[in-house]
């Protein structure tokens, strides 16, 4: 993943298809139902947090892991 000011870091359980984020406040949450399509767009993107913010924020479940900061 490229450097982003909003995630830190993104990791993915394709046998879960869960997409576990990192934000830079520390905040971890774990998003369900991703598709590694949807996983490899955010990680690839020249942007991380745009791409994220497009194709999955508001779009998927989630529980949240770990609270901010």
């Amino acid at each position: 993943m490229k450097k982003s000011t909003y995630l830190a870091s993104i990791s993915y359980d394709q046998s879960t298809k869960t997409m576990t984020v990192v934000f830079t406040d520390n905040a971890k949450i774990a998003y369900h139902g991703i598709s590694a399509r949807t996983y490899n767009a955010v990680a690839g993107a020249k942007s991380p947090g745009e791409k994220f913010t497009e194709l999955v924020r508001d779009k998927y479940d989630f529980t949240i892991l770990k609270q901010a900061a």
